[in-house]
């Protein structure tokens, strides 16, 4: 069954020669679209579309429609004709960036007002005419703040998303989508899905999860050994929550120093020197350590005890005074002389008590007697050597 063919214009030539015979005018037409895109009647000059045309694909056609007398055999003349395809709303809005680079970024916290993104639509339709490409944009599906707000406005007109309302928290969120619509002046629409990614900003201060700490550590234990570990808590990510720990006050003598793990935002305080618990100022430590970002930083209060182990002997104590000479009637039990020594070392470490060493054969005429003990760091013990 053949397509009915709509006739969209009709040209009309005359012959001016005397008793010429009008109907023996024939019509034809050349160029662009001749024949493929358009026909005509050669007898009546009307002129057909033979499919359906685009506008978008071409909007003007040009070609030349020929009249001939004597049923096409004798004289001819032209014309131009142009054809303007009238534009219809058959184009439904499209987002340049879609469907896969409608990429957006704002920085946390920024305020009501900041650019975050363009978008803008395409329509293929005339904007000349009517409202067929005409768009005015919205966001249909928004991000809130947890009271309920949108945290994002699009211009009606230009397609421009900003921020709306206070909150944009990177902690809290590191990205959005929006869905975003574009209608024409016909009602026809075309939608978009925005990803909005929230940079982050330095705003915390590192902290400890502690507020005090504390340690103890032998005497003894060798360089770089581990005293006790400080655990911080920055919410930043990134450059913002590389964290470092510093030992800044209690520590003249640089006895410690921090060993940081960034990744697990801790560090651990070690030995830098080997302790002395006998030395002046070395039986506790009053440390502050400071954690640091890039801009912001808190300190804690560590006490470090230093235990005591028994690394030195008793010494003797020098008496510069001569020993008697005894009588060789003394009675048993007389006191011949009294010693004393002193031991460093603290607590039970720095008891003294008194003996003949095993390797010396004990005197069957004198023997010793303790006459208490000691602390070493306060007190000597002393013994006696008796007649027997």
């Amino acid at each position: 069954m053949n397509k009915k063919l709509i006739s969209f214009l009709k040209v009309t030539a005359t012959d001016p020669d005397k008793d010429a015979d009008q109907g023996a005018v024939r019509y034809s037409i050349h160029g662009q679209g001749a024949e493929s895109h358009f026909v005509i009647n050669d007898i009546t000059g009307e002129m057909y579309a033979q499919r359906t045309m685009n506008r978008e694909e071409r909007a003007v056609w040009r070609f030349v429609v020929m009249a001939t007398d004597e049923e096409g055999e004798g004289l001819t003349g032209f014309t131009d004709v142009i054809i303007n395809i009238w534009d219809i709303n058959d184009n439904a809005p499209a987002f340049s960036c879609s469907p896969d680079a409608c990429l957006g970024s704002v920085a946390e916290n920024s305020p009501p007002g900041s650019f975050v993104m363009e978008m803008t639509a395409v329509d293929l339709d005339d904007a000349a005419v009517g409202q067929n490409a005409i768009l005015t944009y919205r966001i249909t599906e928004n991000s809130r703040t947890p009271g309920g707000v949108d945290i994002f406005n699009m211009d009606s007109s230009t397609g421009t998303i900003s921020v709306a309302a206070e909150g944009l928290d990177w902690e809290a969120a590191e990205r959005h989508l929006l869905v975003a619509e574009a209608r024409d002046g016909g009602g026809m629409v075309g939608t978009a899905t925005a990803t909005i990614s929230v940079t982050d900003v330095n705003d915390h201060v590192p902290r400890f999860t502690e507020d005090w700490c504390g340690g103890r550590v032998s005497e003894s234990s060798d360089p770089d050994a581990a005293v006790l570990e400080l655990r911080a808590v920055d919410p930043d990510g990134g450059a913002y929550g590389q964290l470092t720990f510093t030992v800044v006050a209690g520590d003249a003598e640089q006895r410690f120093h921090m060993v940081g793990h960034r990744a697990e935002q801790m560090a651990t305080l070690r030995l830098r020197k080997r302790l002395d618990y006998e030395a002046p100022g070395e039986q506790r430590f009053n440390l502050t350590v400071r954690v640091e970002d890039s801009e912001f930083s808190s300190v804690i209060h560590c006490l470090v005890l230093v235990d005591d182990v028994n690394d030195n002997a008793p010494v003797f104590a020098p008496d510069p005074r001569p020993l008697s000479p005894l009588s060789e009637d003394v009675a048993v039990g007389t006191g011949v002389l009294q010693v004393t020594a002193g031991d460093a070392d603290s607590g039970p470490n720095g008891d003294v008590s008194y003996r003949h060493p095993r390797r010396v054969r004990p005197s069957r005429t004198f023997r010793g007697r303790p006459r208490g003990a000691g602390h070493g760091r306060q007190a000597a013990g002393s013994g006696s050597v008796a007649g027997l």
